[in-house]
């Protein structure tokens, strides 16, 4: 009934103002992060599916910060587990693989790495 909400406002703002890319990644595209909220408000798992180690560990590093930082989900006002979805787009600018229009609306978050 209640999805989970993250305490310090947007999830998405945080990882704006938070994740950088790594200096030596090269990927360029759009990565979903899974995460599941526990009851007590914990990231109990992330999956990343699509990118390197060094954004997968830009990103795992990231997220395990807001552990206890989120209100779980509530089913008939109990608190449950819940999954939830990101899909962060990372970009290099001047790069010659320009994302679609289409890749930028549906990202969630857009992370740019500047030459």
């Amino acid at each position: 009934d209640v999805k989970p909400t993250f305490k310090d406002g947007s999830f998405e703002r945080y990882l704006a103002k938070n994740l950088r890319y790594p200096a030596n990644a090269t990927f360029e595209g759009s990565v979903d992060v899974h995460l599941v909220i526990k009851e007590d408000g914990k990231v109990i798992s992330m999956f990343t599916i699509g990118m390197g180690k060094e954004l997968h560990d830009a990103i795992s590093g990231t997220i395990w910060k807001t552990q206890g930082k989120w209100n779980p989900g509530k089913v008939d006002g109990q608190p449950v587990p819940v999954s939830r979805t990101i899909k962060i787009l990372f970009v290099i600018e001047g790069s010659a693989n320009k994302p679609s229009a289409e890749d930028l609306k549906s990202a969630d978050v857009v992370v740019t790495k500047y030459k």
